[in-house]
C-alpha cells in the first residue's frame, strides 16, 4: 500500500472494487453491445462500475445529479450521461437505446436514500 494512502481509504476502495466486480459478474453480466444503466455513476462504486462495464464492452449510461459528476462519470467510462435533475431519465434512456431499453441496471445507492 502506498504510504500516502491511509488504511481506511485503502479498505474502502478494495470493498468498492469487489462490489463493482460482483455487480458486473453476478447481478447482470454485461457483454459487448449491451446497454446498461449505472445510477450514481460518479460515486465510489459507480465510477468503478463504469470502468468494469466499459471493459466488458458494454454501452454504459451513467445517471448523475450535477455537471461536475457528469464529467467524472464520463472520465471513468460512461459513454452516455444523464443528469436526472435536468433531463427525464426514462425518456433519455429510450432515446439513447432507440427504444430498446437497457439490459441491466446497477444501483449501488444505499438503502437510506
Amino acid at each position: 500500500m502506498p504510504p500516502n494512502i491511509d488504511a481506511k481509504t485503502a479498505i474502502a476502495a478494495a470493498l468498492q472494487g469487489l462490489t463493482a466486480v460482483s455487480f458486473a459478474e453476478e447481478a447482470y453480466k454485461a457483454g459487448p453491445g449491451d446497454y446498461v444503466l449505472v445510477h450514481a455513476a460518479a460515486g465510489g462504486l459507480g465510477t468503478m462500475l463504469c470502468q468494469v462495464l466499459k471493459a466488458h464492452g458494454a454501452h454504459v449510461i451513467g445517471s448523475v445529479s450535477t455537471d461536475e459528476k457528469a464529467a467524472l462519470a464520463k472520465e471513468n467510462g460512461a459513454e452516455f450521461i444523464i443528469n436526472y435533475k435536468k433531463e427525464d431519465l426514462i425518456k433519455r434512456v429510450q432515446e439513447i437505446t432507440q427504444n430498446e431499453g437497457v439490459h441491466g441496471i446497477y444501483d449501488g445507492v444505499g438503502k437510506s436514500t
